[in-house]
């Protein structure tokens, strides 16, 4: 019987774990990074409260152009055929001008063209010859190129890797800050439903395929209790 008894105080007394989960009450506003589809990459946020975990509000995403994009120049009249930096591509009456070369960062990416499309498919690849879209699938990634954009770091470059002004980008504009930004969407919705998971923050761009949307909502949802990321206790 005394075995008995000691055991059931054992019980009582352990003490108890939430994993890495505050205990506190509090709200945050978690980030997340990703492509959205082939053309774009995004930053995605909304208001996550503890109390209310599926009913989040205040939805945010800022969309950005990818290089074979804003790489894309602006051309009146003709390009000379020697010019190292910038290439002509011609379908038919459509007639395209792209970059030779662009820096994002520290690291040089060269443009690449597909001529078995109809119009020619443009892509950027790094030096080990990896196209950009496949490093932007990681959120490290996606994450490093908007830091880039937002800092002015992702322009044109000559065949010496020198900045290149001398043609613009097609989205340039003279009153836009950054010009790769091509979206900012704030959607301030507040679920009043008792919810039993999180709603398809998909359904709220419907701009972007679904499934990338939801997989930076997601990866911004799992940061929902990192500490750098709470706004305040409640």
């Amino acid at each position: 019987m005394k075995k008995i008894i000691l055991l059931i105080l054992m019980i009582f007394t352990l003490p108890t774990f939430s994993g890495c989960e505050s205990t506190s009450d509090f709200q945050s506003q978690p980030v997340g990074y990703g492509l959205l589809d082939k053309d774009h990459v995004g930053v995605g946020s909304f208001t996550y409260i503890s109390t209310m975990p599926y009913n989040p509000n205040s939805f945010f995403l800022t969309v950005y152009a990818l290089p074979h994009i804003w790489a894309e120049v602006k051309v009146i009249g003709e390009v000379s055929e020697n010019n190292p930096n910038i290439a002509k591509l011609v379908d038919g009456y459509l007639v395209r001008y792209f970059a030779q070369y662009i820096l994002i960062g520290d690291i040089l990416f060269y443009l690449v063209v597909d001529s078995s499309t109809n119009p020619k498919g443009v892509s950027y690849v790094n030096e080990a010859g990896i196209d950009i879209l496949e490093l932007l699938v990681t959120e490290e990634q996606a994450k490093w190129y908007i830091e880039q954009s937002d800092n002015g770091d992702a322009y044109i470059v000559d065949h010496e890797h020198n900045r290149y002004n001398i043609y613009k980008s097609i989205l340039y504009k003279e009153d836009t800050n950054n010009y790769m930004i091509t979206r900012s969407s704030g959607l301030f919705i507040s679920y009043h439903d008792i919810n039993d998971e999180m709603p398809d923050f998909a359904n709220n761009f419907k701009y972007y395929e679904p499934n990338l949307v939801r997989q930076l909502f997601n990866r911004a949802l799992a940061k929902a209790f990192d500490p750098i990321y709470k706004t305040n206790d409640m």
